[in-house]
């Protein structure tokens, strides 16, 4: 275990791309204007003046070790915290930071999903099963991790990098060609017996579903609602993965947070900043999907009217 650290905080990541700062410092933004007083750390390779106004500590770390997301391997060895909250920098808060805390209050290595009889990320049971023969296996959103700096806990990570050299021999699927890290963590996490936290009491986090991405979301309220496999979410922490820091939404509320919140505009320029982030959104399916964007649009218009009609019909009832 590391010395010298103290209390408990939320760390995020952004390294490599300027993309990841703007990430960042609009997670930033919405944890404060969610109303939490936590300390905020990043760990980043890029220059610190980038987050010195918003951030109370950075962390200068070479990310050369593990690429892309399996950085996350690392989380122990960089945080200042004695208690951690890991959130990915795509994400936004909605809730202050401090009911998450009190969730996984009591746990040494804790993440938010579901414990299903076998591996989520292979089609091949066979393979990890005679390395890790368990019960359950943590299924969950690796946009969020709960840690302390325990013995237990650091053994979690160190079962997660072991597990990382065995990552084709236990049969484990790659993401978008790239080794993950759920698969990995959710494998160290099985080999002790730790399950993940589902108490339906809260939702911690939750992402947008697919293909429409449809989301209610205003930070300014602290609102955030949406369809999860077949009933309505309002998750305290809304992860915007992979393509979904691309939709509408996301945009808007990043130039809400920087803007309304950031440098304090009228609350009254909202409905612009929505026509400017519906703008941005359509230029940029248009110049990088150009053959998924009318689908994509039809996807999000019918989902909208679905909705509309379901609220309608249930307020009837």
């Amino acid at each position: 275990m590391r010395a010298q650290l103290s209390g408990s905080g939320v760390l995020t990541l952004a390294h490599s791309h300027m993309k990841y700062v703007r990430q960042a410092r609009l997670l930033a933004r919405s944890i404060r204007h969610a109303g939490s007083q936590m300390p905020l750390a990043v760990a980043t390779d890029l220059a610190p003046a980038l987050f010195q106004d918003l951030f109370d500590i950075v962390i200068p770390w070479k990310f050369d070790r593990w690429p892309g997301v399996l950085s996350k391997l690392d989380l122990a060895a960089f945080t200042p915290f004695e208690t951690t909250l890991f959130i990915e920098a795509d994400c936004l808060c909605l809730r202050p930071v401090e009911t998450v805390f009190d969730y996984f209050a009591g746990q040494e290595f804790a993440v938010y999903g579901t414990n299903p009889s076998s591996l989520f990320w292979t089609a091949k049971p066979e393979r990890y099963r005679t390395v890790v023969d368990a019960k359950a296996y943590p299924h969950f959103n690796g946009g969020l991790y709960y840690f302390r700096n325990t013995p237990l806990a650091w053994d979690v990570f160190e079962r997660a990098k072991g597990f990382f050299e065995q990552y084709d021999a236990l049969g484990v699927l790659c993401y978008r060609r790239k080794p993950n890290d759920e698969p990995l963590f959710s494998l160290a996490m099985a080999s002790l017996g730790l399950k993940a936290s589902d108490d339906p009491a809260m939702v911690v986090m939750s992402e947008p579903e697919p293909p429409a991405f449809a989301v209610d979301l205003d930070v300014l309220r602290g609102h955030c609602s949406f369809m999860r496999h077949g009933r309505r979410v309002e998750p305290a922490i809304i992860h915007f993965v992979d393509i979904r820091d691309r939709i509408a939404a996301y945009r808007r509320e990043g130039l809400v947070l920087k803007l309304i919140v950031g440098k304090g505009w009228p609350v009254a320029t909202r409905p612009l900043l929505a026509l400017i982030a519906n703008v941005m959104s359509f230029a940029d399916w248009a110049m990088h999907r150009p053959g998924e964007l009318v689908a994509h649009q039809v996807r999000r218009i019918f989902s909208k009217v679905r909705w509309r009609i379901s609220k309608w019909v249930t307020s009837r009832r």
